[in-house]
């Protein structure tokens, strides 16, 4: 095995990158495992008594709930921090979503109440909360749209291929969804960026859903 040979053919292909290819050698991404852990602290915190830390509801342990606040907020603000340039439109963004996170929960719940009444094996709120994964897809779903709207579809798009690669269930973080939705089943599901769903939808396995013709430019690439 050649190394040096293929250590040389990579610094070659390296120094033939032109933009929109990155150039800056010092950009950082955030360093992270798999699945994300914001996906995890998102779960704690909208619906703690289902992820064994339901002591956080407690008025009595808002220093443990703000604390897992925050650092979910880090988690946020690394993974923003390369798609929103500025400093304080990184920390403008992140305090916008955290801020929302009361309003998504209340969103969340609605949700829960349709996947309950759509599907008759449904046995309990626990099981779709814990198992559904369509409940998983638009939990993380109304979390990513508001980085989406707010500034951050790199790092939106990024939370979601997560949740994509492990409920097999592709929504795009610029889909606009109502309230009390529901995917049941939800193997090859897709809900494109341009999707508008009004409330009360309930989508089964292999839909997709959003434009199929594109516009193009006079040199046959598709128009943005």
């Amino acid at each position: 095995m050649n190394v040096k040979k293929a250590a040389e053919q990579l610094l070659l292909s390296y120094k033939k990158d032109k933009y929109p290819f990155l150039k800056k050698e010092k950009q950082k991404f955030s360093s992270r495992g798999y699945p994300f852990e914001e996906i995890n602290l998102i779960k704690q915190l909208l619906f703690p008594a289902y992820w064994n830390c339901g002591e956080i509801k407690k008025k009595e342990n808002s220093k443990e709930l703000m604390l897992k606040i925050e650092e979910l907020g880090k988690l946020f603000s690394d993974g923003v921090a390369p798609y929103a340039g500025e400093q304080n439109k990184k920390q403008k963004i992140v305090a916008r979503v955290l801020e929302k996170l009361g309003s998504i929960r209340e969103e969340l719940k609605k949700d829960v109440e349709a996947a309950y009444i759509g599907d008759p094996a449904a046995k309990s709120y626990t099981e779709i909360i814990r198992s559904y994964p369509g409940f998983l897809a638009i939990e993380i779903h109304r979390v990513s749209h508001l980085l989406y709207l707010y500034g951050a579809e790199g790092y939106a798009r990024e939370i979601s291929e997560v949740v994509h690669s492990e409920t097999g269930i592709d929504i795009h973080p610029g889909a606009q969804i109502g309230k009390y939705f529901f995917i049941d089943h939800g193997t090859g599901v897709v809900i494109g960026e341009t999707s508008v769903l009004g409330n009360w939808v309930r989508i089964y396995q292999d839909v997709t859903l959003g434009v199929l013709h594109f516009e193009e430019e006079k040199e046959g690439k598709i128009k943005k």
